[in-house]
């Protein structure tokens, strides 16, 4: 088990702790705040180790947690208080997690057309919502957040890079971009 679970304890910027433990039946993430409380946040089966919670972006008064990677599928994630180890939101699947330290938001579909992206501000809160084609986002071959690339930022520009195809019988992808400027957007 310890070739597979990270033994390390990860300290938080409010001294709280993330750590794993185990023993033959389960594994479980554990959530110790600064008071010595203690919150199992994730817990599995030794077996399924592979899909629980893993650590993408610390934030403010969150965590962000991917897990239920499977595969050819995008992961899901979860966002969790680091005070309490309480859920705060599930998220499902992301465009842009925020897993860089430049970054203060994460990028979704707003709902299943596809016709908006959410950008959201976790430390604020603040969520706008942002007008796409929707028929570029028809999961022609893969679930549409991979067809995303990783997004460039840069001069307070977001550019995110995909690929489409209208028709499942055509042979190449299509690229177009969506660029969110965040001047307009404000945290």
């Amino acid at each position: 088990m310890k070739e597979r679970v990270g033994c390390d304890t990860t300290i938080l910027k409010n001294k709280s702790l993330l750590y794993y433990q185990f023993d033959c039946d389960s594994i479980w993430l554990t959530l110790e705040n600064i008071s010595g409380n203690k919150k199992v946040i994730d817990n599995m089966d030794p077996e399924l180790y592979r899909l629980g919670y893993y650590l993408t972006k610390e934030f403010q008064r969150s965590l962000l947690f991917r897990h239920s990677c499977l595969g050819s599928a995008p992961c899901e994630y979860d966002l969790i208080d680091k005070e309490t180890g309480k859920l705060i939101k599930e998220f499902g699947k992301l465009i842009y997690n925020a897993d860089d330290s430049l970054s203060n938001f994460i990028v979704y579909f707003s709902d299943d057309s596809f016709s908006f992206i959410t950008l959201h501000y976790i430390d604020t809160d603040k969520k706008y919502k942002i007008k796409i084609l929707t028929e570029q986002f028809n999961g022609i071959e893969i679930h549409a957040e991979q067809q995303f690339e990783r997004p460039k930022i840069e001069n307070n520009l977001v550019t995110l890079l995909y690929r489409y195809k209208l028709k499942y019988e055509e042979k190449d992808w299509s690229v177009d971009r969506i660029i969110i400027d965040l001047s307009k957007y404000p945290n």
